[in-house]
């Protein structure tokens, strides 16, 4: 299924984005967001932090807290009018005031930013131990955007559908 929406390229369409914030940055975080795309209602979900180290996760913090996560989903003239610019201010925003993208959406980070916020060493042992490697794509190949993406509604469900039918559509 992610394949098939990044495929017709509807995660540009619409803004698709959760992030996990400390409470006390998250107010700013949200306020900076509506701000900026202009996009309601949010998403507020508290979330119990885990006691194991978890490098990859976005819960991965050195407390034991509560944090917030704020899902923001949905379309505004304002984040219509500059869809990949939006995306990355509200991400690079994010990233310095220690909120962390959940990594399910797209990410805009170049790939040097990416493994500086996730531990690649941690995620590399993982792959390999459960013999990923060749199987899965690497994570940032996965999740990060490709700028040149266009929404593509009625090319592409028609293309997505014929591919499937003959059974051509490849995961890439």
């Amino acid at each position: 299924m992610h394949n098939a929406v990044r495929k017709l390229n509807l995660t540009r369409s619409f803004f698709i984005q959760d992030y996990i914030a400390d409470f006390d940055k998250a107010v700013d975080l949200i306020h900076h967001a509506d701000e900026t795309i202009e996009i309601y209602p949010k998403w507020l979900c508290p979330i119990r932090t885990f006691h194991a180290s978890e490098k990859i996760s976005p819960m991965n913090v050195p407390r034991d807290d509560i944090l917030l996560d704020i899902g923001i989903y949905g379309r505004s003239k304002k984040y219509v009018a500059d869809k990949l610019g939006k995306n990355k201010e509200i991400e690079m925003y994010a990233t310095t005031h220690n909120a962390i993208k959940v990594l399910y959406a797209e990410v805009f980070y170049s790939e040097e930013d990416f493994w500086s916020i996730y531990d690649k060493n941690r995620y590399d042992v993982i792959r390999h131990k459960y013999k990923a490697e060749g199987v899965f794509p690497d994570l940032w190949l996965k999740v990060h955007s490709k700028e040149d993406l266009k929404p593509a509604l009625t090319t592409g469900i028609p293309k997505l559908l014929f591919e499937t039918l003959r059974g051509t559509f490849k995961n890439s």
